[in-house]
């Protein structure tokens, strides 16, 4: 499958991994490659049941949450992908790409006011990171 992939013969891809969900519905591995590969492909709004159901799995990380709003707001539903992103960060909250993601989302639902919050966020956090390894380093 990732041979096919590699070799950007991605039409026969997706029809495999449609045939193995066919058999294997559950299978978080080949739904999280099925909605990636959909979501690389520009077919956003398909790969958001595959990414959900990877998403509901135990064992989700949150490269999938990442993805999941990335397809919610690729595919034209940026409320939902806020409402995901969201999710994720009460769980994990200083990944900054969830709120680079949640920033573009507010900007395409024009509530600028939030994705300013998030942009002064992500600059005080990125500020303190840089601090913190310029002193780290000092230290060695």
């Amino acid at each position: 499958m990732r041979l096919l992939l590699e070799e950007q013969r991605v039409g026969e891809a997706v029809e495999r991994l449609e045939a193995l969900l066919n058999e294997s519905p559950d299978d978080r591995e080949l739904n999280q490659l099925y909605g990636a590969t959909l979501l690389a492909v520009g077919e956003a709004s398909q790969a958001i049941w595959p990414l959900l159901k990877v998403v509901e799995s135990a064992d989700s990380g949150p490269e999938d949450h990442l993805m999941l709003a990335r397809a919610h707001l690729v595919g034209g539903s940026p409320s939902d992908a806020i409402a995901v992103i969201d999710r994720l960060l009460e769980q994990t909250p200083d990944i900054l790409e969830a709120y680079q993601l949640r920033i573009e989302a507010n900007q395409a639902l024009n509530q600028l006011e939030k994705a300013l919050e998030d942009v002064e966020y992500v600059l005080r956090h990125r500020a303190w990171r840089s601090t913190w390894r310029e002193g780290s380093t000092r230290r060695t």
